[in-house]
């Protein structure tokens, strides 16, 4: 008969340790089981004429996508879906524009997804801000601003006055026709590539790598590029007194401009 396993100190340090962490495994286990089978969702969707200053929408906590639609409206739809909670909405005018208000119940990353879709009317000044979530932009023409809180901004077939900023995520935008662009990242890179030959392009990150990518041809500018500490590489054509103006700063990035 074998005898018993003495209880050593090493062996109650075990059994005290191990206890707690196998319920919090189990009970992690039980709560996602539980997440995956009671899933909560919903839709909305909206319909209100642009502002006096243009379609100027305000957006927290959810992820968001602009393109232009057929019109004279701005129209949302939104998603939602949370896990054993229905996630929060609200909308309300403003003086400049539409609030868009999201949130999750429970209160913790990965508990809801919350996403909205909207289109905007062509002619007009947009400008969409995100609090808290990745802004996708496509095909916006005119005056054109762009900003998130915290997360990319990624963009695609804008034209005309374009103004960027992102306290913390990347800025990419490809197809680029803008004639007046401006660009700020707190921390974060900026990748910009035009089809167009712009007319002024600005951009500053404070904390990033900046890449600007121009379309050949024989166009020279003039170009002042810098970077506190990080490389510096200009490979365009230059001309004192060109009306084609770059300037790019980086306060801690590598900075690389040409075709």
């Amino acid at each position: 008969m074998t005898g018993a396993v003495p209880m050593t100190t090493a062996r109650r340090m075990i059994l005290i340790l191990g206890v707690p962490v196998a319920l919090a495994v189990l009970a992690a286990g039980t709560y996602n089981a539980v997440a995956q089978t009671y899933q909560v969702g919903y839709r909305v969707h909206l319909s209100v004429p642009p502002s006096g200053r243009g379609a100027r929408v305000s957006v927290d906590n959810a992820d968001a996508s602009v393109r232009p639609g057929a019109g004279r409206r701005i129209r949302v739809d939104g998603t939602f879906r949370g896990s054993l909670a229905r996630p929060v909405f609200s909308s309300r005018p403003t003086a400049t524009g539409l609030a868009l208000h999201s949130s999750c119940r429970l209160g913790f990353e990965g508990s809801c997804t919350m996403a909205f879709d909207i289109s905007v009317p062509g002619g007009v000044p947009v400008a969409v801000t995100d609090t808290n979530g990745d802004l996708t932009v496509g095909g916006l023409r005119g005056q054109v601003t762009l900003s998130d809180g915290s997360g990319d901004i990624t963009a695609s077939g804008l034209s005309g006055s374009i103004r960027l900023s992102d306290d913390s995520g990347d800025i990419a935008v490809t197809g680029l026709a803008g004639t007046d662009v401006t660009g700020a990242e707190g921390s974060g890179d900026i990748t910009l590539a035009f089809t167009t030959v712009p007319r002024h392009v600005d951009v500053t990150a404070a904390s990033g790598d900046i890449t600007l990518i121009l379309p050949r041809g024989p166009t020279a500018y003039q170009v002042l590029a810098n970077s506190a500490s990080g490389a510096v590489s200009d490979r365009l054509k230059q001309r004192p007194g060109s009306p084609c103006v770059i300037v790019a700063r980086s306060g801690s990035g590598d900075v690389s401009i040409g075709y």
